[in-house]
Parts: C-alpha cells; structure tokens; sequence
C-alpha cells in the first residue's frame, strides 16, 4: 500500500466517524491578506470534550484565524473552540477569554 491509498483509508475512516451525527459547517472567509493567499483553518467548537460543530475559516495568518474564531465562539453557545491548521494546533479558546465585540 502506498503513500496516497494510506491517507484515502485514513480520510475515509474519519468520514465514516463522523457519519452518525452530522455536524453544523459554517465556512468563514477573512480579507486576504498582502501576499494575497489566504490559509485554511478548522474551528471546532466544542461542548465539554464532544465536538457539535466545525467551521473552516480562511485568514492570512494565526492571529486574524484566532480573531475569528473568538467572534464565531462568543456568539455560539459552545464554551470553548479548537483552532487547527493541518495537523497544528493553533489555539485552544474557552468563552471566558473571548473580549465582547
């Protein structure tokens, strides 16, 4: 088995995770930034430890992202959020760090 049919298995094995409870998705885009290219983040909010929603949120960099997903967590009615950039974890973000907008 390959390099590319072992990373098919592992997304179909998180897809069919996933398949019992379907996930709110929300896609949130930022204004790019100078360079032009904006990256993609996973922001999963999260009740306790369970995952009840998930949002791809584009941003030039971390902290634009970590904006974002404070704003996305304040009016949520989630207590904390996951920031995730690939496989990096960017942030954890719980309500109480949250400033009102």
């Amino acid at each position: 088995m390959n390099v590319c049919s072992n990373k098919v298995t592992a997304q179909r094995a998180n897809q069919e995770a996933l398949t019992p409870t379907t996930l709110p998705f929300v896609m949130v885009k930022e204004n790019e930034g100078p360079s032009g290219t904006l990256l993609k983040y996973r922001c999963y909010l999260l009740d306790g430890e369970h995952i009840r929603a998930v949002a791809i949120i584009e941003a030039p960099d971390d902290g634009a992202a970590q904006l974002q997903a404070g704003r996305m967590l304040q009016e949520s009615s989630y207590a904390s959020a996951e920031l995730w950039d690939r496989d990096r974890k960017v942030s954890t973000i719980s309500k109480d760090q949250v400033e009102p907008v």
